[in-house]
């Protein structure tokens, strides 16, 4: 059984997922920054033994840094395919929206291009 996947839910090899990992545009889906936060859709790739389902993608909301500067996560949330992780990801920057977390603005290529991947999404502005 493989415990590493790409993007796409194929098998791949240890050294490949590492290869691929490594790259953080690559495996960064969509990226909104707030002035209270970001919040992020990355592909993790490999299966935890201790959740249920693949669970190769997640969306972390992470607050802005606090006073001493470290940045804390808030919410994470994992999912088993790509298209499962957009979706979550435009759900939860639609609730950020409404709980008046900061003006919501895209801040990577990727925003737009998950907007294209799930049609017309509220909350994802381009």
């Amino acid at each position: 059984m493989s415990y590493y996947f790409d993007q796409d839910g194929n098998p791949i090899s240890l050294e490949e997922w590492a290869r691929r990992f490594e790259d953080f545009k690559g495996r960064t889906l969509v990226e909104n920054v707030t002035d209270a936060g970001t919040l992020i859709t990355m592909w993790l790739g490999m299966v935890n033994g201790l959740i249920d389902g693949a669970r190769l993608f997640g969306t972390a909301w992470v607050s802005a840094p606090d006073d001493g500067g470290r940045h804390v996560p808030v919410e994470l949330e994992l999912y088993d395919t790509k298209q499962e992780a957009l979706a979550g990801h435009a759900r939860h920057l639609q609730q950020l929206t409404e709980r008046g977390r900061g003006h919501v603005r895209p801040d990577t290529p990727q925003a737009a291009n998950a907007e294209r991947q799930l049609g017309s999404s509220p909350g994802v502005e381009t």
